[in-house]
C-alpha cells in the first residue's frame, strides 16, 4: 500500500467500547496522524474521556460518521449488528469499506454484507480470536469477505495481526464461533468444577493437577490424546463421570455441564464397539469426528 493510500485512510467507529479504544490506541501509536472518528448511541463519561485522550473526533450521527470515513468499523453488541448496518447503509458508497467487528454469526454477517454490497461498498468480517484484555492491540484476528484483503492491507501496516481467510462473508464468524463453543464451554466447566472442588476443600490441588496435565503435554498433544483415548475407554470414563455426578449431586450441585458431557460419552460408547475401533484406538481426532454421526 502506498503512502498516499495510507494517508487517505479515515476510520469511523460505530460503538466505542473496550475494543474500539484498544484498537484506536494501537493505531495512534503506529500513526499519530491517522484520522479516527466515532459514533456511539450511549456515550458514557468514561468513553468520552478515553476518546478525547486518543484524539477521536465525535460524530453526532451515523451519516456524519460515514461521510467523513473511508473505513467504517462496526463494534457494537452482536444483536445490534444488522440494525447498525441497515442504518449506516444509506450513507455508504463505492468508496467505503464496511467492517463488521461484532460477534454475530455467519448468517447475520451475510445479511450485513448484502446490505453493504447493495450500496456499492466493500464488506469485510473481522473476528478477534482472543481477548483484547489479554493481547491488547495485537490480538490475533481473522478476516473474510470481499473486502478482507483491503482491510488487511490497511491495518496490518499499522501493526494489527490479521489473517485473511477467503471471500465468504461468514467464514471469519464461523471460525470465531467454533472457537467460542470451546472457550465458553471451558469457562462453564471450570466454574462448575471449581465450585465443587472449593466445597470439598481441594480447589488448589485440582487446579495444580489440571495445570500439570496441560503444561506438561502442551495443548494439542493433550487434546489429541484425550479425544482419541476416550473412544477406547469411553465406557470406563462414562462410569467415572457417573460416579462424580452421583457423589456431588448429594452436595446440592446440579452439574449441568457434567450431565451434558455424559451425553457426549454415550456417542463415544457407541463408537467403542464399532468398526474401525474394535481392535485399536483411533490414530487422530479426524478419525473420531468422521465416525460420529
Amino acid at each position: 500500500m502506498t503512502e498516499s493510500e495510507m494517508s487517505d485512510l479515515k476510520i469511523g467507529l460505530i460503538g466505542f467500547g473496550e475494543v474500539g479504544s484498544t484498537l484506536t490506541r494501537g493505531w495512534r501509536e503506529a500513526n499519530p496522524a491517522l484520522a479516527v472518528a466515532a459514533f456511539d448511541v450511549a456515550w458514557s463519561e468514561k468513553r468520552r474521556s478515553q476518546a478525547n485522550d486518543l484524539g477521536v473526533q465525535f460524530a453526532s450521527s451515523l451519516s456524519e460518521l460515514v461521510g467523513q470515513s473511508s473505513m467504517v468499523i462496526c463494534a457494537v453488541v452482536p444483536q445490534a449488528a444488522r440494525d447498525a448496518a441497515a442504518q449506516a447503509a444509506p450513507f455508504l458508497g463505492s468508496g467505503h469499506l464496511y467492517v463488521d467487528l461484532t460477534s454475530s454469526g455467519p448468517a447475520k454477517a451475510c445479511e450485513v454484507a448484502a446490505l453493504v454490497g447493495a450500496r456499492g461498498a466493500r464488506f469485510a468480517k473481522l473476528a478477534l480470536m482472543g481477548a483484547v484484555a489479554s493481547f491488547g492491540y495485537r490480538v490475533p484476528c481473522v478476516a473474510s469477505g470481499p473486502g478482507a484483503r483491503a482491510l488487511a492491507d490497511h491495518l496490518v501496516p499499522l501493526g494489527m495481526k490479521i489473517e485473511v481467510l477467503n471471500d465468504d462473508p461468514g467464514a471469519a464468524a464461523t471460525l470465531k464461533l467454533c472457537r467460542s463453543l470451546f472457550m465458553k464451554g471451558y469457562v462453564a466447566l471450570a466454574v462448575e468444577t471449581l465450585r465443587v472442588a472449593r466445597k470439598n476443600g481441594v480447589q488448589d490441588e485440582v487446579v495444580a493437577s489440571l495445570a500439570e496435565t496441560w503444561e506438561t503435554e502442551g495443548f494439542q498433544p493433550a487434546l489429541k490424546r484425550l479425544v482419541c483415548s476416550s473412544v477406547t475407554h469411553a465406557s470406563r470414563r462414562a462410569a467415572e463421570l457417573d460416579e462424580a455426578i452421583d457423589s456431588f449431586v448429594e452436595l446440592g450441585f446440579g452439574l449441568p455441564v457434567a450431565r451434558a458431557s455424559r451425553q457426549v460419552f454415550e456417542e463415544l460408547i457407541a463408537l467403542q464397539s464399532s468398526e474401525p475401533f474394535k481392535e485399536e484406538s483411533p490414530k487422530d481426532i479426524e478419525a473420531v469426528l468422521k465416525a460420529l454421526p
